[in-house]
């Protein structure tokens, strides 16, 4: 019976669409714990994202590929439980994160 689960793969409210975290699992503050378990790549990437770069131009900026900007750019995503960059941005506020321009 649980294949037929797997095989209908993931429904919208389980939140598993898109790799998104649902909104009720969620912090409601992002916490600075959070933020000191990025590594420093991570933190790199985040505060270029919260600067308004674009992926190509991180990796151009970080000496990267495409791919690995893309990759540290989503696991900050996953960690600081942000679904887009708007977001993320956000968090970066309310922690009071310094942002480069």
């Amino acid at each position: 019976m649980a294949y037929r689960s797997l095989a209908a793969g993931p429904s919208h409210k389980s939140g598993l669409l898109k790799g998104r975290c649902p909104r009720d699992a969620r912090p409601d503050k992002p916490s600075p714990r959070v933020y000191a378990k990025l590594t420093a790549r991570e933190r790199d990437v985040m505060r270029l994202v919260v600067s308004g770069m674009l992926t190509k131009q991180i990796a151009s900026k970080l000496a990267l590929s495409e791919v690995t900007a893309t990759v540290h750019r989503g696991h900050v995503m996953r960690k600081m439980h942000a679904n887009s960059p708007a977001e993320l941005g956000r968090i970066a506020e309310k922690l009071k994160l310094p942002t480069t321009t």
